[in-house]
């Protein structure tokens, strides 16, 4: 036997490839198209010179990737500079930098489209992942938000308490995360917020069986109501066991003494819109 050593065969990734630059215009926009074809899974970033003796790189904000479905062979990517980074001059040289070791984040869930009413402070938990080990450094900020909407920017909770004035409006929450990568890379998600007319108390009567009071809301709100003997600090409100509900718009309670061992001479209440 004969023993015969060859050389390996490691396969090659496929070339990036400048396809063409093309002076054109979009969306009413004059500018340059740069079009190349380049792996599905490469992320880039473009830079132009006024010269190349002396060369000063500058580079563009954007981040480029792949947007159709991921395939073996190589994909087209664009960019288009319409001259509003870095208005034109009399020449412009580009060149593409291929970025390496860094992926978006990802938010874990998109919130919940939320109703609530003036007053009412909103809690919201949105929250990214990155893939990246170590962990990379996320930060929040609200890209869209209503006036007095704060975000926490370690967390991502959002908190906002609507005023009076801002009753009977939809707002829409735009969150982006970013991560301490290089480039930073980041993602976007939304939801948005009805706030309704405040919630109205329209009747309170002693009857027979204890003490009745009703009031108006939307009728796919739910609520509790509370109780305490007087409004003077530290004595915390209690809570009835009652899921108040309607189909008409119209909520009724009756606090007939049984869940608070009688009725007494004093009592307030308030009611609670549960999340």
């Amino acid at each position: 036997y004969r023993l015969v050593l060859l050389p390996a065969i490691v396969p090659q990734p496929p070339v990036i490839s400048v396809s063409s630059i093309v002076a054109t215009n979009i969306a009413t926009t004059n500018g340059f198209l740069l079009s190349w074809f380049a792996p599905t899974n490469d992320v880039f970033k473009v830079q132009w010179t006024p010269t190349l003796v002396p060369t000063n790189w500058q580079s563009f904000s954007n981040v480029i990737t792949y947007t159709g479905p991921v395939t073996s062979s190589n994909g087209l990517f664009t960019f288009f500079d319409n001259g509003a980074q870095f208005p034109f001059g009399p020449t412009r040289f580009y060149r593409l930098v291929l970025l390496t070791g860094n992926t978006a984040p990802v938010f874990t869930a998109t919130p919940s489209n939320q109703v609530i009413t003036p007053l009412y402070t909103m809690v919201v938990t949105n929250a990214a992942t990155d893939a990246q080990a170590p962990p990379q450094t996320l930060t929040y900020s609200l890209l869209v938000a209503p006036t007095n909407a704060l975000i926490n920017a370690a967390s991502g909770v959002i908190t906002w308490k609507p005023s009076a004035a801002q009753a009977s409006t939809t707002n829409t929450f735009t969150t982006v995360v970013t991560d301490n990568g290089s480039p930073g890379l980041s993602a976007t998600n939304n939801f948005t917020v009805v706030v309704i007319p405040p919630i109205t108390i329209s009747g309170f009567v002693v009857t027979t069986n204890g003490y009745q009071f009703q009031w108006r809301a939307p009728t796919n709100l739910r609520f509790n109501v509370q109780w305490k003997t007087n409004l003077v600090p530290p004595l915390p409100w209690n809570t009835f066991t009652n899921l108040i509900t309607s189909v008409s718009g119209t909520f009724i309670f009756l606090d007939d003494g049984t869940q608070t061992g009688g009725l007494g001479a004093t009592r307030f209440y308030r009611v609670i819109l549960l999340p």
